[in-house]
């Protein structure tokens, strides 16, 4: 499968905008954040 850069940066853009982001590194930090486990909390 072939997509141009350019589809990528639009879909990109488009993921961005809808998280209220406005950096890949926002993005990254975002998806980690989403996927870690809960931080163990003591009773």
């Amino acid at each position: 499968m072939c997509i141009s850069r350019r589809t990528v940066s639009t879909h990109v853009s488009n993921i961005l905008r809808k998280l209220g982001l406005t950096s890949r590194v926002e993005l990254a930090t975002e998806v980690i954040r989403r996927n870690s486990p809960p931080e163990h909390q003591q009773p």
